[in-house]
């Protein structure tokens, strides 16, 4: 129950992250991606974002149960770096 809570609210709360109400717009100049009409939701990364969601809550959730916590930081700070590092090649990240 907490998994899907937790990937639930997490969407709900990057949903409203951007939209045009708060980062949205900013962040879509910064991306090159026009904000169109509701109809035309891009559905694969929308799916993509839950799934990953959900497996990053499940990963928290175990590893909680274990008391390995320090094991999904290291996991999520894992994931961070190799998403730092493809926007870094796509140069969509400034590098120093």
């Amino acid at each position: 129950m907490a998994v899907s809570l937790g990937t639930i609210i997490s969407f709900l709360i990057s949903w409203l992250w951007y939209s045009p109400k708060l980062f949205g717009v900013k962040w879509a100049e910064g991306s090159g991606v026009s904000l169109d009409s509701a109809d035309k939701m891009p559905m694969f990364p929308m799916v993509a974002q839950i799934v990953a969601l959900f497996l990053l809550a499940l990963i928290i959730g175990l590893t909680d149960q274990e008391d390995a916590l320090i094991t999904a930081i290291l996991t999520i700070l894992a994931v961070a770096s190799f998403t730092a590092s493809m926007g870094g090649f796509v140069k969509k990240v400034d590098m120093p």
